[in-house]
């Protein structure tokens, strides 16, 4: 684990994050950072940041409980591997919350490790700054999932009204069809851009496109004055972006509280 750069993470990025668009707000009620958003659903209300002291911490998982339930919200609780206390997963799943998976935050300095010219030739990457383009890429999104991703197409069309330059939405195209998407955001105020959004249609993997998404994504970055790129990687994506340069920083795991019905 990289401490200096850590701490320069939860610095930037979960104690003083940058708003996505005008419709989310930050709040600081002592010891957690709230990301409450424009609905009710887990993706636009979290607890980005918590330090909690062993002897009260049950009584902010209540309290954080009683908040978001006023309102009707679902919201989800990222817990990072350095946060406290060490046992802050086993207290949230006791007080209904839903684990999501684990994933490592990982991060490439694009200073040591710049971006790379790629070799898949045959396709072709379009940045989307327009609403047919966003159709193009949830409609990937869609083809690779079982979730309809029409909610993250309405909340990338906000970010690119609020502000087109800190976000880039790719989406790769194979004789005109698309096939592959991601996007990055380019944290205004702070050292980091973040990826997001990475999916390739099952018939065409292997074949370097995200490669070829991330390095375009790489150079947007440096090219902004940006050094550091993180991603959240799960167990498929991690071994690609560690060919890619980027190495773990920490564990996260993410935990839902939903209202009952």
């Amino acid at each position: 684990m990289d401490a200096a750069r850590l701490a320069l993470y939860d610095r930037e990025l979960r104690m003083n994050p940058p708003l996505p668009d005008a419709g989310f707000r930050i709040e600081r009620p002592g010891v957690v950072v709230r990301l409450v958003g424009p609905s009710a659903a887990p993706h636009d209300n979290c607890i980005i940041f918590s330090k909690l002291d062993p002897t009260d911490a049950d009584a902010v998982i209540r309290r954080e409980i009683d908040y978001f339930a006023a309102d009707g919200r679902a919201f989800e609780w990222k817990v990072h591997a350095h946060d406290s206390p060490a046992d802050l997963p086993e207290r949230l799943r006791r007080h209904g919350f839903v684990p999501q998976g684990r994933e490592t935050v990982v991060l490439r300095d694009l200073a040591e490790d710049p971006p790379r010219k790629t070799g898949a030739s045959s396709i072709v990457i379009q940045r989307m700054d327009d609403a047919a383009g966003l159709a193009d890429f949830v409609g990937v999104q869609n083809e690779t999932s079982d979730e309809d991703h029409d909610w993250l197409g309405q909340a990338l069309s906000r970010e690119l009204a609020a502000d087109p330059r800190q976000i880039e939405i790719l989406v790769a195209y194979a004789e005109d069809r698309p096939v592959a998407t991601s996007y990055m955001r380019l944290h205004r105020g702070t050292s980091f851009g973040s990826l997001w959004g990475a999916v390739t249609l099952p018939a065409l993997r292997r074949r370097g496109i995200y490669t070829a998404l991330a390095e375009h994504h790489a150079a947007t970055a440096l090219g902004m004055g940006v050094r550091l790129l993180t991603a959240d990687a799960n167990e498929n994506s991690r071994p690609v972006l560690a060919r890619l340069g980027f190495r773990p920083l920490v564990e996260v795991e993410g935990l839902v509280w939903s209202p009952p019905r």
